[in-house]
């Protein structure tokens, strides 16, 4: 299904977005780091969680640590673009359970 978001520029009515192509569902084991593999085409990735997670979208291994040269982890990313990216690293410091919706063109 291709991704699209819907805006309605004539009222003040929320945008929505279609109905993801795939979804994966993780349950997070306390600081321990989960490599998520892209499905072939997504470009958009929706994240959900029962609690505060971080992501790594630039190839490494998330972990949950001062850094401070533009490789740290995001914590609770929500929609994200990721086109061309391969693989994404999750992590969390209390088990979580987070799902991943993705969307294609």
């Amino acid at each position: 299904m291709k991704s699209r978001i819907h805006l309605d520029t004539q009222s003040d009515k929320a945008a929505y977005i279609n109905a993801s192509d795939f979804v994966n569902v993780y349950v997070l084991a306390a600081n321990v780091a989960q490599t998520i593999t892209i499905p072939t085409g997504a470009n958009l990735a929706e994240f959900r969680s029962t609690g505060n997670f971080f992501v790594n979208f630039n190839g490494g291994t998330a972990v949950v640590t001062a850094k401070t040269n533009g490789t740290g982890a995001e914590l609770n990313p929500t929609t994200k673009y990721i086109s061309g990216l391969k693989t994404l690293s999750v992590i969390a410091t209390a088990v979580q359970t987070v799902t991943v919706s993705f969307f294609s063109d």
